[in-house]
């Protein structure tokens, strides 16, 4: 098994890759540089490596901690929610309101059913932050230090209340108010939050709002008080951050320390991705010899075409894509694109490489080109999946029983068993996402209630938990089994208008 210098196994490094081309995918085309989130979160988890892994990184470790981070999903949607609201006027957080909304269906109130969106969106700067503190000394002595010729105020909420609208700057973080010092940055790394901006009604750039004594987050529902203090003849702001740490799990909030002032410009978002040279188009589609219509396995991953052996099997350890399945229309349960004379197409729809497909020992083989972050930003040779063609499977299109029927009583417990693009997309002979699955597992009662805080009808509409957003759930019977298309109504829906994308669900027995 080799390793890199700094101790990273070959299958270590190549499940990131492959957890990082997720989280690039899912943020291209948005208003955010994709390929610098993807290679900060590489040094982020590398980072994180040093301090929590052993002088060996392995699969394990990386899936460990990758764990802690979240989905590739709910980070690329806390980082476009993120700057969305930095970079908008107005309040980016407001879901906009459907013309005849659904009347509101009687849920269970539990604050612990918070969806996978307010999760991402308030996990990930955390963590972020924790990476600088792995990566900074300790200055507890600095820390705790008095303060010394310094005169304090500390401001009545009440009386300050308009104090707080305009523009503040961050310059530090803090675990609790007293641990700031003027002068003496508590915290070593970048600070997440840049500032932000209060307005008259209450609202903020961030998606809190705020009053004559508390900071809201608007997703959860949970307050906090913030602090306004007068040191050294200056002002500042203690911001409790309402992580998912606080929102969640009902640990207390650390604070982010802002001054007056305007907060930097943002970024402007990254030019358009040229096509590549000779890119293939779909009028190149022919059925033939590299006809990859189908259902195909896993077998081993390799460095390349030439190195694979069926009697050898070179990767030691589980695969990230275990199975792919390959439609006559050119799509792929992985987001891929195909074409008959030899081309694929990665899930940003312009990064091409060359597949193969041999036959050897009686079996069909596709070496399936992994276009990672190594291929798609740094311009590197890619590796290959290779896959054996399952004869046997059904393809989903060939399927018994029908496509997805519109609505129907989904009353009772469903299991997650994969997350699509598309309803209808789901074969049970393959497994189109690659990671863990986020909902594990939802119940629906004969009221119209979910266990989310969704609401549904048996008509077909699902409506999100800000009892505004809807979209349409489907059904579908599958050599017997029912399966609940659900619609995964995420901020990239509520918030941005994205079409959903679905969780499929198995009728629990």
């Amino acid at each position: 098994m080799s390793t890199e210098q700094n101790g990273w196994t070959d299958e270590a490094k190549t499940y990131l890759e492959g957890y990082l081309q997720q989280v690039q995918s899912l943020l291209s085309g948005q208003a955010v540089d994709a390929a610098e989130i993807t290679n900060d979160l590489r040094d982020h988890v590398r980072q994180l490596a040093v301090t929590h892994a052993g002088s060996l990184v392995t699969l394990p470790d990386v899936k460990r901690m990758l764990a802690t981070v979240g989905t590739p999903d709910e980070v690329a949607e806390s980082w476009v929610q993120l700057q969305s609201a930095e970079s908008e006027d107005g309040d980016p957080w407001a879901p906009s309101y459907l013309n005849n909304p659904p009347p509101a269906v009687e849920r269970p109130q539990a604050w612990k059913w918070i969806i996978a969106g307010t999760v991402a969106v308030f996990l990930l700067p955390i963590l972020l932050h924790l990476s600088g503190l792995f990566s900074s000394t300790n200055n507890d002595a600095d820390m705790t230090a008095p303060l010394e010729n310094t005169t304090v105020q500390v401001a009545s909420n009440q009386a300050d209340q308009q104090g707080l609208v305009g523009s503040w700057q961050s310059v530090d973080f803090v675990t609790t108010v007293d641990e700031f010092r003027p002068g003496t940055r508590a915290w070593k790394g970048d600070l997440f939050l840049k500032g932000m901006q209060c307005m008259p009604d209450g609202k903020t750039s961030i998606g809190y709002t705020w009053d004559a004594a508390n900071i809201t987050d608007t997703e959860s529902g949970i307050s906090a008080a913030y602090t306004v203090k007068t040191i050294g003849g200056k002002k500042y702001l203690f911001l409790p951050w309402l992580s998912g740490d606080v929102t969640i799990r009902g640990m207390e909030p650390k604070y982010y320390v802002l001054t007056p002032g305007d907060v930097a410009e943002p970024t402007p978002p990254p030019a358009p991705r040229p096509q590549p040279t000779g890119a293939v188009v779909a009028a190149n589609r022919q059925n033939g010899p590299s006809d990859l219509s189908g259902v195909w396995r896993t077998v081993d991953f390799v460095d390349t075409v030439d190195a694979f052996n069926p009697g050898t099997r070179s990767w030691s350890t589980d695969f990230y894509l275990t199975d792919l399945e390959c439609r006559s229309d050119g799509t792929t349960s992985l987001g891929y694109t195909w074409w008959a004379n030899g081309q694929m197409a990665g899930q940003d729809g312009q990064t091409t490489a060359e597949y193969f497909v041999r036959d050897l020992g009686g079996q069909t083989y596709l070496f399936l080109p992994w276009l990672s972050g190594d291929v798609t930003i740094r311009g590197m040779a890619p590796k290959y999946y290779v896959l054996r063609k399952d004869k046997n499977a059904p393809a989903s299109e060939n399927l018994p029983g029908g496509g997805p029927a519109v609505g129907g009583d989904i009353t009772g417990r469903w299991v997650s068993v994969d997350f699509v693009a598309r309803a209808g997309d789901f074969n049970p002979a393959v497994r189109a996402f690659g990671g863990d699955l986020f909902l594990k597992d939802l119940q629906c009662d004969g009221r119209g209630g979910t266990s989310i805080g969704y609401g549904w009808w048996v008509d077909g509409r699902m409506v999100g938990q800000d009892g505004r957003t809807q979209a349409t759930y489907y059904t579908q019977v599958i050599n017997g089994t029912t399966y609940l298309y659900l619609p995964w109504l995420s901020g990239d829906v509520t918030i941005r208008g994205m079409a959903p994308k679905y969780y499929v669900m198995k009728k629990a027995r």
